[in-house]
């Protein structure tokens, strides 16, 4: 539902996007994030609310897929490619090392067998 004032008028734009700066400010992420897809329902190619839904977002997915909106519209928003540069190499770096760890991980459980058949064999010999 749209914002109104004591006129029954709409909130403009600007005051949306000041009200949301503020609630985000104050930590009140969720009204924030609500007060920016206000402004959205009614420009949809608002830059700053887009820009503010990305920050806001509770997850990656959430965050890029706001920057890659924004984009579409302007390919030339500084801010929004950095950002979304950052995500993808730090998705990139995460993925690296969870593989990284996979191959570690089954490195060490093969040579704890190895280990483990070891000790039952010398246990078997010495018998």
């Amino acid at each position: 539902m749209l914002r109104r004032d004591a006129n029954g008028d709409e909130t403009p734009i600007g005051d949306l996007l000041e009200m949301g700066a503020r609630a985000a400010k104050a930590g009140n992420k969720e009204v924030a994030r609500a007060i920016y897809l206000q402004v959205l329902e009614r420009d949809r190619r608002n830059e700053r609310a887009l820009l503010a839904l990305a920050m806001l977002a509770e997850n990656t997915r959430q965050r890029k897929h706001y920057l890659q909106v924004l984009l579409k519209y302007n390919p030339e928003h500084v801010r929004a490619r950095q950002y979304l540069e950052r995500l993808e190499k730090a998705e990139q770096e995460r993925a690296f090392i969870e593989d990284k760890l996979v191959s570690y991980g089954l490195i060490v459980a093969i040579v704890g067998a190895i280990i483990l058949l070891l000790v039952i064999g010398t246990v078997l010999l010495l018998r």
